[in-house]
């Protein structure tokens, strides 16, 4: 049985491509927290295939994260303690982890 860590923020999922939709899954199996403080943001339209998460509460936002709008995007979906990753291959991550 896995032992699930307690976590009280959100959790900020950036992309939800094919990484995105292999780590997902893993979020409830080994954090112990509710569903809805669980967002994706992507681009693409993945909405059918997200459905099952929709349907146990988790969040699903398209939104096209650019250098324009990346740090106002960030700052209305997380704050001090949450976990924001990173899973697109077109959003720089140094521009993530400068607004962290």
């Amino acid at each position: 049985m896995i032992e699930k860590a307690a976590f009280k923020g959100r959790v900020i999922m950036l992309g939800y491509g094919s990484v995105g939709q292999c780590v997902l899954p893993a979020i409830p199996r080994h954090f112990d927290m509710p569903a809805d403080r669980i967002t994706v943001l992507e681009d693409a339209d993945h909405t059918a295939r997200f459905k099952p998460f929709l349907e146990i509460g988790m969040n699903y936002v398209r939104c096209r994260l650019t250098p324009a709008n990346l740090e106002a995007t960030l700052a209305s979906h997380a704050t001090a303690g949450d976990l924001v990753l990173n899973l697109t291959a077109g959003v720089d991550a140094l521009s993530i982890i400068a607004w962290c």
